[in-house]
């Protein structure tokens, strides 16, 4: 069922401008989140808010390694595209019990919202 809604999330997000899903072979993968970038999107709060109050939860995963304290060092590591590319990635809802009507609501949802940000 995740990669039967990921598959769809591909499609209906396809040749967006400015939102991209991350790729992934799902032959091979089976997703248990379903993150997207949002380019040149560095209000995520005010989108997540956005969906929220339309009922559709989100996350935000990855958080960049060299940022957390475990892995600092004394000298301060660069990483100017993760840097770039970490505040603007989304998680939408993906769990077994969403359906195709589930997925496109909240993709028309995010292409909504994400227009008034």
């Amino acid at each position: 069922m995740r990669r039967a809604n990921a598959r769809q999330y591909d499609v209906l997000l396809a040749n967006h401008p400015f939102i991209a899903p991350l790729k992934h072979d799902y032959d091979d993968v089976v997703p248990h989140i379903y993150v997207v970038r949002i380019r040149g999107q560095h209000r995520l709060d005010e989108l997540r808010d956005r969906l929220l109050a339309r009922n559709i939860q989100t996350g935000i995963h990855y958080f960049p390694n060299h940022r957390l304290s475990y892995y600092c060092v004394s000298e301060p590591v660069r990483l100017p595209v993760t840097d770039e590319v970490f505040p603007e990635l989304l998680s939408l809802p993906l769990h077994p019990t969403l359906n195709s009507n589930d997925i496109a609501v909240i993709c028309e949802t995010l292409l909504s919202e994400a227009a008034h940000v």
